[in-house]
């Protein structure tokens, strides 16, 4: 393909493209028949040599004009579709606070500004990690700015911002506040070392997100992609050994703990199809983490919880999902106390007349099917 504006001019940026079939085409039709949304892939800038974490912007004018052809081409082709929903910027950064000629950013707000003029009203879907390692990572309060910065790329165009959780790299804990001083969980001392969660990280997922959420400008939607996997695989884990880094499989359990630290400010929580992390099998006969995932669909999940009257009756509030009905049981008091209260919105919401007495109470959901959390949420 030629990006040249016209045969006669004297020089031609050529794009040698090769494919072996329609496989978006596929997936597109898939999706629609199936009530799903698909953000095809914006075009991969190259890479500066020797700095492969920034784009070559020797290279920028062919990338913006042939990012212009393939949405145009989308446009074309799934303009009428549902599933549809926009494109995927596919060139990653890290969300915090970055310089106003930062190379990133100016990748981004030059193809943005295409998408904003071929595909008006289409979605773009960025997903910026964090890191909160000491040393190397950056403090919660950069990720708010980082997500502005990211904002301000969009030309006006509507965007989500998924924020990659970072605990499966092991770049971010998922602790509560009462975990700081302790010990970081096992399968992260390959990263951080055998120390204290304080000692290893600026801070929790939780905090990165509650920083972000407080960023947010109109137009932009806050999302979570948890990370499926575990930093290193242990001894007789399934998992996959190509291509590098190895990685180990993670459970239903620290996912749901991954959820809760999402806590009530992301409007949606994605995950990647890490393969084959979800689907490989210790042995033929035992289950996968996908199998895991849809026994234990409906657990509760508890992800905020605060003290709140209700007609005139102290109480707690939760929030999350798969509450309705059943029980909340508070550890270390013992008690266990039914719903007094359920409601549903964006979140599920449950109170129980109930006031805690511990400095730190961990609350159990368990729902009218019986199911309970796989782990506490803890409040102060």
């Amino acid at each position: 393909m030629s990006l040249a504006a016209s045969c006669d001019d004297p020089v031609h940026d050529l794009v040698l493209i090769s494919t072996d079939g329609d496989g978006l085409g596929n997936l597109m039709t898939e999706a629609a028949a199936y009530g799903m949304k698909v953000f095809p892939g914006l075009p991969a800038a190259s890479q500066e040599p020797g700095k492969t974490w920034e784009p070559d912007h020797d290279h920028t004018a062919a990338l913006t004009a042939f990012t212009g052809r393939v949405l145009a081409d989308y446009r074309a082709r799934f303009g009428e579709s549902a599933a549809f929903a926009g494109v995927y910027q596919s060139f990653e950064l890290a969300m915090r606070d970055r310089a106003p000629d930062d190379p990133i950013i100016e990748l981004y707000a030059a193809q943005h500004a295409t998408v904003a003029a071929t595909l008006p009203g289409r979605t773009i879907l960025v997903s910026p990690y964090i890191d909160a390692r000491r040393g190397r990572g950056f403090p919660p309060e950069q990720a708010g700015d980082g997500l502005a910065d990211l904002a301000r790329t969009r030309a006006g165009a509507p965007m989500a911002v998924a924020v990659q959780d970072g605990r499966g790299t092991g770049k971010v804990p998922v602790h509560g506040p009462h975990e700081r001083d302790a010990k970081v969980e096992p399968r992260l001392v390959p990263v951080v070392g055998d120390v204290s969660n304080a000692q290893a990280y600026y801070g929790p997922t939780s905090d990165y997100i509650a920083a972000a959420a407080r960023r947010v400008p109109p137009g932009v939607q806050l999302w979570v992609n948890i990370e499926g996997f575990e930093p290193s695989p242990v001894d007789g884990e399934c998992g996959r050994v190509d291509p590098l880094p190895l990685r180990g499989r993670t459970t239903k359990s620290r996912l749901d703990r991954q959820v809760m630290a999402a806590g009530t400010h992301a409007q949606k929580i994605i995950s990647y199809g890490w393969d084959p992390f979800f689907t490989c099998q210790a042995r033929y006969d035992t289950p996968s983490l996908a199998d895991d995932i849809a026994s234990g669909w409906q657990e509760p999940i508890v992800v905020s919880a605060v003290r709140k009257d209700m007609n005139g009756q102290a109480g707690i509030l939760v929030e999350g999902h798969n509450l309705r009905g059943g029980t909340l049981r508070f550890e270390p008091e013992g008690v266990t106390v039914e719903q007094g209260w359920y409601g549903r919105g964006r979140l599920e919401s449950a109170w129980v007349p109930y006031t805690p007495s511990a400095p730190w109470t961990a609350i159990t959901a368990t729902n009218g099917a019986g199911e309970s959390s796989t782990t506490p949420y803890v409040m102060p």
